[in-house]
């Protein structure tokens, strides 16, 4: 029998997380503007602005474009953070009649084409890609996800990708699974990509030609209870039983045990950022949770049902991914 090692990456990054609390509150509604700016303010002043990769120029767009709209109370409570896909979801209603194809000025695409086209950048590039899949009895079939521009599919090994998310109401793909027995059915996480809110996680079983949403569906918070402000940081299939799928978010642990037809909230009040299966033993599940600057490991025996915690891993470490080695 092979023996199983379970192994834990740590990327420890030089801005820490338990130093970078004003980004959390920054996009929590229930947070007064102006907590926010003291927290950041504070932060800067033992961090240097000039550094790349400081946060202070992300912190002065975000203090640009907020301060006049809480001004003077700082109150955002009223604010509605799921008012975009609303105004959205009234005009596609009020538009059914029209179709793209009325349009006399379609749009032409202009580039860049070439990673190295944009030379004078510090990180040139076209484009950030955030999750990808690779059919592994076919490699020229692919997925990829972009933060900004959606998800994209090719037939061809990459020659060709086709935008598959173009109208849906958000822009962003920040992370999606492809079901494990049918590479046509998958599950994205539609998000904003400014604040990577969750605008809800679709399903496709037609490899992206067309979309339905799910019962994750930030909208709908009588029924599932999502809220406001809820991030998806892992969404995925289990691999040995195809109906099966778990959810990490910034709030708690989810699984729905018909794809998403219905989903039922496993564990609350934490975050959860990677989410692993064992290899053999379908009913072993591992989740990474970082509360409060503290990172554990959870593993459950009974395919999510119930957890064990493991000892506290010591340090202010970024991000833990879980690997499972045999």
């Amino acid at each position: 029998m092979k023996k199983i090692i379970l192994l834990l990456i740590l990327i420890i990054t030089s801005n820490l997380y338990s130093q970078e609390k004003y980004k959390e509150m920054m996009y929590d509604n229930s947070v007064n503007f102006y907590d926010v700016v003291k927290e950041a303010e504070n932060y800067f002043k033992t961090h240097d602005k000039s550094k790349k990769g400081s946060g202070w120029k992300p912190y002065q767009r975000w203090l640009y474009e907020n301060e006049s709209k809480y001004y003077p109370s700082g109150d955002r409570n009223n604010t509605d953070p799921n008012l975009g896909v609303k105004e959205f979801l009234k005009f596609k209603q009020q538009s059914k009649t029209k179709s793209i194809s009325t349009l006399t000025n379609p749009w032409n695409e202009l580039g860049p084409y070439k990673i190295d086209t944009l030379v004078t950048k510090p990180t040139a590039g076209i484009g950030r890609v955030e999750d990808f899949y690779v059919d592994p009895q076919d490699t020229d079939y692919m997925y990829i996800s972009s933060r900004s521009g959606g998800l994209f599919k090719t037939v061809d090994g990459g020659i060709n990708w086709e935008p598959k998310t173009d109208f849906l109401f958000s822009c962003g793909v920040n992370n999606f699974d492809v079901s494990p027995t049918n590479r046509e059915e998958l599950l994205i996480n539609v998000n904003n990509s400014a604040n990577q809110n969750s605008n809800g996680i679709y399903k496709s079983v037609d490899g992206g030609n067309s979309w339905t949403v799910t019962a994750f569906n930030p909208l709908d918070i009588i029924t599932v209870g999502l809220g406001q402000n809820m991030r998806v940081n892992k969404l995925v299939y289990h691999p040995l039983d195809e109906n099966v799928v778990f959810i990490g978010t910034n709030k708690g642990l989810y699984r729905s045990n018909d794809k998403l037809d219905t989903l039922v909230e496993l564990i609350s009040n934490i975050e959860v950022t990677d989410i692993a299966f064992h290899p053999t033993d379908e009913n072993i599940v591992y989740f990474h949770e970082i509360t409060n600057h503290i990172n554990k490991i959870h593993i459950s025996a009974d395919k999510g049902l119930t957890f064990s915690t493991s000892n506290e891993i010591v340090g202010n470490n970024a991000d833990v991914k879980i690997i499972l080695s045999t």
